[in-house]
């Protein structure tokens, strides 16, 4: 699997890094109620379905509550993105994928785009996207 264009596993690095934010904020006397302030970021980027499904798993039982479900960028050298088999081409698929196998254990949060994203060539059907997002299942908007 790909995390972010770095050859490892994926869910190693999503949980060790909010293991490592608990802890940090553990050893600081944060109180317990603002001790998990991790979230796990996903794209859609080098993993199938199966894989993402491990990968949520791992979050899940790692008890981190907020993941960002992003489609990704094309990895270093492609000008477009090309899903792998039995992956996801849109991070509204991926936002579906978690809602409906993790219900509201995870919020989800999406990326919107204030002036419409690089991709697409209408504010309105980009609008029309962001809105799938939410239908699909997103928690929250996080825009760049």
């Amino acid at each position: 699997m790909r995390a972010y264009g770095i050859r490892t596993t994926r869910d190693t690095l999503c949980t060790s890094a909010a293991d490592a934010v608990r802890a940090a904020a553990k050893l600081a006397g944060a109180p317990e109620t603002i001790v998990r302030p991790a979230m796990a970021h996903l794209t859609c980027v080098g993993s199938s379905r199966d894989e993402l499904r491990a990968v949520l798993d791992r979050i899940v039982t790692s008890d981190v509550d907020n993941v960002l479900a992003l489609r990704g960028d094309p990895p270093k050298g492609q000008t477009e993105f090309v899903p792998v088999p039995d992956g996801f081409s849109y991070a509204t698929e991926l936002t579906d994928f978690i809602r409906v196998n993790y219900g509201d254990r995870l919020c989800i949060g999406v990326a919107g785009y204030p002036e419409k994203h690089i991709e697409c060539g209408n504010p309105y059907v980009d609008l029309t996207h962001l809105k799938r997002k939410v239908d699909a299942g997103a928690s929250f908007i996080i825009t760049q």
